[in-house]
């Protein structure tokens, strides 16, 4: 974990929304720009945004779903 504890740009938000066992999953990831000109970019566990964040989605046709791989264990989107 990375936890970011003053004000932020988000510079970019990038990934999913998928159907995963009977919920919602999201699959974040986030590039953040600090006042010192650095930046910080990873997965997305938790975010508080203030004072706004203009976020675009895009539904593919017929949406997406993801399934436990049994080889792997992990939530792979069903192509």
């Amino acid at each position: 974990d990375i936890p970011v504890d003053e004000q932020v740009e988000l510079v970019s938000l990038l990934g999913n929304l998928a159907v995963f066992e009977g919920g919602w999953m999201v699959h974040a990831h986030a590039l953040v720009g600090k006042s010192d000109g650095s930046v910080l970019g990873g997965h997305v566990m938790q975010a508080n945004v203030n004072p706004r964040a203009e976020v675009i989605l895009q539904a593919p046709a017929g949406g997406l779903q993801r399934l436990r791989d049994p080889q792997t264990g992990l939530a792979a989107i069903e192509v």
